[in-house]
């Protein structure tokens, strides 16, 4: 189906308005089905856009919320819509989904709430690009059409590498990392960073997130992260056949092995680009590095309308 045919005007859902059910997937199956269908309040709109063009869905970090890219969908080329797809809780506000495959479960059926077939779009910042890497594969696996999936500087568990690379990793490249991650933290905060730094590079810590001037997350944001982080070490991404973007930093984020080895040998060569931004994980959806994210994302989003020409 061409992005022309499919060019409907999407169902979507907003603050205060009703909600649609969604349809049945019966094609996708998993454990995730056994489960209620997710609630609305999972769909949040990011920017309104023109409610004629097909949205464009943005996957949870690892946070379970989107709130890191509010800013990167509002300043994102053209007029489509942006909805953020959240993390699914329980009733008490624990995550619903231990895994990446349920993840993405869940957001297969709340993006066929707002668009019941494709092409979909998808973006996925750090963790949230595991969930967009995902989510794509089962949409594809169950015949649905892909027009792109970008990730944005994703990551993958240590153990997704072959074992003599994962020993440099663990030996070698985790203190390089925070070496070169040191000029760039403020000087009050350089002893923080360190103690951070070296309580991710012992093996029994090897999964702790390290963030700089994260201030004090809140405990739901704490489960969801300590959640994401063993979904992440349990993932193993399978073959996607879909165009897909993928932008990484030139910094690297520590206690964090390079993705690109992975995704080269999971990703068809000749749907696949790869950009480098200069800087870090997070300057990519904040200043400075923010307004590149969105013009290489706004890139995407003209291939898809020239498709439909």
């Amino acid at each position: 189906m061409s992005l022309s045919a499919a060019r409907h005007t999407p169902q979507l859902w907003t603050e205060g308005e009703g909600h649609t059910p969604s349809p049945a997937v019966p094609e996708i199956s998993s454990t995730a089905e056994q489960r209620p269908t997710s609630r609305p309040d999972t769909l949040v709109r990011m920017r309104k856009g023109d409610p004629s063009e097909l949205p464009v869905f943005m996957c949870h970090d690892a946070s379970g919320d989107v709130n890191s890219s509010v800013r990167l969908a509002r300043l994102l080329p053209g007029r489509r819509p942006v909805l953020g797809i959240k993390a699914r809780s329980d009733a008490d506000g624990a995550p619903a989904d231990l895994i990446v495959e349920d993840m993405a479960q869940a957001a297969v059926a709340v993006m066929r709430t707002v668009q019941p077939t494709g092409p979909y779009t998808l973006v996925g910042y750090s963790f949230g690009a595991l969930v967009a890497y995902e989510t794509a594969r089962l949409l594809r696996q169950a015949g649905h059409e892909v027009a792109h999936v970008v990730l944005l500087d994703p990551y993958f568990g240590v153990q997704c590498l072959s074992r003599p690379n994962r020993w440099w990793y663990l030996a070698v490249g985790r203190v390089w990392s925070v070496l070169r991650w040191l000029p760039r933290v403020d000087h009050e905060e350089r002893s923080r960073f360190l103690r951070k730094a070296v309580r991710a590079l012992l093996p029994w810590t090897s999964s702790v997130l390290v963030h700089i001037n994260d201030g004090t997350p809140s405990k739901k944001t704490e489960a969801f992260a300590e959640t994401a982080v063993m979904a992440m070490n349990a993932y193993r991404p399978g073959r996607l056949d879909a165009p897909v973007r993928v932008v990484h930093c030139t910094l690297k984020f520590p206690c964090r092995c390079n993705p690109i080895p992975i995704l080269t040998k999971v990703l068809d060569p000749s749907q696949t680009t790869m950009h480098v931004m200069e800087g870090s994980h997070f300057e990519m959806v904040a200043d400075p590095g923010v307004a590149t994210t969105s013009a290489l994302i706004g890139e995407v989003l003209d291939d898809d309308v020239a498709l439909a020409r």
